[in-house]
């Protein structure tokens, strides 16, 4: 678990799937994200995600506020580990914490793991 200050980090299980799906599909998440997407089924999360438990190039973690409630998605993908450069985001699925600094929070809480921890971890 990757603590922040508003949230917690933790890895992506098989039973957040459906509620991944659902975040997936919504229209409103989908125009408050970057880029485009196809519509997705449960069968294609669930492939999505057994091929996604042996990567090195993706970190995908569920947001939890402090009261454990599952409120969004986050992580980092395409890691170079070698130029120590990676692309991140968030979608916070629950219209409620929105503007209340759980974004912030994410972004801020997967900087400092990525930069902090990981760095200090791979530089020795």
């Amino acid at each position: 678990m990757i603590y922040g200050e508003k949230v917690k980090l933790r890895p992506i299980e098989e039973n957040d799937l459906s509620l991944m799906v659902q975040w997936l599909n919504d229209p409103e998440i989908k125009h408050l994200v970057v880029g485009w997407d196809f519509p997705k089924s449960l069968a294609q999360q669930k492939e999505w995600y057994q091929n996604s438990l042996n990567g090195e190039k993706n970190q995908r973690w569920i947001i939890e506020n402090l009261d454990g409630e599952v409120i969004g998605l986050t992580g980092l993908w395409d890691i170079d580990w070698h130029n120590r450069q990676a692309l991140s985001g968030i979608k916070l699925g629950r219209p409620q914490d929105r503007g209340k600094g759980c974004g912030t929070d994410t972004i801020m809480t997967v900087m400092a793991y990525a930069f902090l921890f990981r760095l200090s971890i791979n530089a020795q």
